[in-house]
Order: structure tokens, then C-alpha cells, then sequence
């Protein structure tokens, strides 16, 4: 299967596992995002806080008009800042809390597809079988209310216990190797266009184009041509904001998550409060259409 047929295939298998290669992640996220741009998703965050993926996503033109967040770091980040779309959880190991918010969004009806990312993050927590028993909950009240859902993972923990249970309880397996030649591809070419672009820039640095040294000096006495300075001012930033888009969506350091405590919390007043949440983003949403 290619990722441009994820549409299609969570049509055809409503409940699926992604299994993906750990240098591609980030990539593969944005384009199953793409893929998945008609359906309203919940998307459920274990390992990066919701203000960090919507920058992510703007970044990378993913569409966020019809996206939910439930958030399980940005409280142990102290980043719940009340963002009108997200629901926020004490930890990603808060079980209860996090089956609590994807039950109302669930039961709210509002939603076409539920984005888990990822399972591979519960397998940091001494779990036992709590995390599996948990997943299989999400995935029958998926089930039952005929929701898609995607969920992901990497590849390195296919043989752990909760993936290998998972991979039995979903509709179907799902890895992305075209995917991962397109973009080696595009990381390529990028790479040849940014390096021919610093020996432009080099060579126009000291040479006109009858190859003799140049007299224009700048500043400090570095020679050059102003195209030159602008050619390798340009590639500098583009250099720069590559840089900053590969670094952008880096998720929150083991340490800190397993430093996240589940907090203790009435279910009945944590259930009327992820309704209300929901009820609230919904209705500013139809506003918002209409």
C-alpha cells in the first residue's frame, strides 16, 4: 500500500496500524495528515504538545480547520495554555484520563478518525498489561461506533507486546516504503540545491564573469559581487530554515515524560469537562462554517 491510498484503505479497514521507520517519522505524519484532510480527526498526542504540532502542521501545509487535539505532555510542561480545540491529560501513563477524553470525542459524534501517536510511547512506561487492555478498549469503542482510526508506531518496537498485540486486535498493517523513497529523494535533491547554491555563491564571492578577481569589498574587506552576498545570504537562510523544520516536531525527551505523573481527578467532573470542551469547539466550528 502507498500512503496516497490511506484514504481508501481506512474506507476498506477502518481500524490501522502504522508501522514507520524512525528517520521518516515526522515526514510520514504530515503526509497521512494530507492524505486524510476530508475527515474531521481527534488527534490523540502522547509525546508533543499540541501548540508544537500546530506550528508543525502549518508549517508543513497540513490542514488543522477541522482538527481536535487531546494533549498528554503540555500540563507536565506547564503549557496548558486553554488552546479552544485541545483537551489536556496530566501524563501520556494518565490511562484513565486519556480513555475518558477519547470516549467523549467519540460519543460526541463529531468526529471521522481518531490520529494516535503513537503506541510506541506507552511502551516507555512500566505498563504491564494495562497498556494493552487500554488499547483494546480504544480500539472496540472504535469499533462500535463504526470511527476509523489510525494509530502508529515504530518499526523498532514490532516485536515489543503491546504492537504485537495491537497488530491482532486492528483491521490491518500498514508500512510506507514508497513514501521513504520519495522523500530520500527529496532530501537529496534539496541537499544538491543547497550546496550548489553556497558554490555559486562561492565562486561569484571572488571571481566576475571574466573569471578576474573582483575590487568590491564589503565591510570588513570581504570581496564580492552584491548577486554573490545575496546568493549566499539566501542560501544561508534557506540552509537555516531547513535546519529549523527538521528540528521543529522533535518529541519531548523520554526523561521529562516519564518525570509526568498521572494527577488524581473526579471522573464525573472530568467527563463534564472534556464534554463541555468538545461541546464549546463544536459549536465555534459551525459558527465559524456558516
Amino acid at each position: 500500500m502507498t500512503i496516497m491510498q490511506l484514504g481508501k484503505t481506512l474506507d476498506k479497514n477502518p481500524i490501522v496500524l502504522g508501522m514507520v521507520q524512525k528517520e521518516y517519522y515526522n515526514e510520514t505524519i504530515f503526509e497521512a495528515l494530507r492524505q486524510m484532510k476530508d475527515r474531521r480527526i481527534c488527534y490523540v498526542s502522547l509525546n508533543k504538545p499540541a501548540k508544537t504540532l500546530h506550528h508543525a502542521f502549518a508549517l508543513h501545509n497540513v490542514p488543522m480547520e477541522k482538527m481536535f487535539f487531546i494533549d498528554t505532555v503540555s500540563q507536565g510542561l506547564g503549557q496548558d495554555n486553554g488552546e479552544d480545540n485541545v483537551l489536556f491529560c496530566s501524563s501520556p501513563a494518565a490511562l484513565t484520563e486519556l480513555s475518558i477524553a477519547i470516549g467523549e470525542a467519540l460519543k460526541s459524534g463529531a468526529f471521522d478518525a481518531l490520529f494516535f501517536d503513537s503506541l510506541s510511547t506507552l511502551n516507555i512506561y512500566d505498563l504491564g498489561s494495562s497498556a494493552e487492555r487500554f488499547t483494546g478498549t480504544v480500539i472496540t469503542k472504535l469499533q462500535s461506533g463504526d470511527d476509523q482510526g489510525l494509530f502508529t508506531c515504530l518499526e523498532d518496537d514490532q516485536d515489543t507486546p503491546l504492537i504485537r498485540t495491537s497488530s491482532m486486535q486492528v483491521d490491518k498493517v500498514v508500512r510506507f516504503p514508497e513514501l521513504y523513497g520519495r522523500i530520500d529523494k527529496k532530501r537529496k535533491n534539496t541537499a544538491l540545491a543547497l550546496l550548489g547554491g553556497i558554490g555559486i555563491s562561492g565562486t561569484l564571492m571572488f571571481l566576475h564573469p571574466g573569471g578576474a578577481v573582483t575590487g568590491y569589498v564589503v565591510g570588513g574587506g570581504v570581496s564580492g559581487t552584491p548577486a554573490a552576498l545575496l546568493l549566499g545570504f539566501f542560501t544561508l537562510l534557506a540552509v537555516t530554515f531547513m535546519a529549523y523544520r527538521g528540528t521543529l516536531l522533535r518529541p519531548v525527551e523520554k526523561e521529562q515524560l516519564l518525570a509526568m505523573k498521572p494527577a488524581k481527578h473526579d471522573k464525573k467532573k472530568l467527563r463534564s469537562q472534556y464534554h463541555g470542551k468538545i461541546s464549546h469547539w463544536l459549536e465555534s466550528l459551525e459558527c465559524a462554517i456558516f
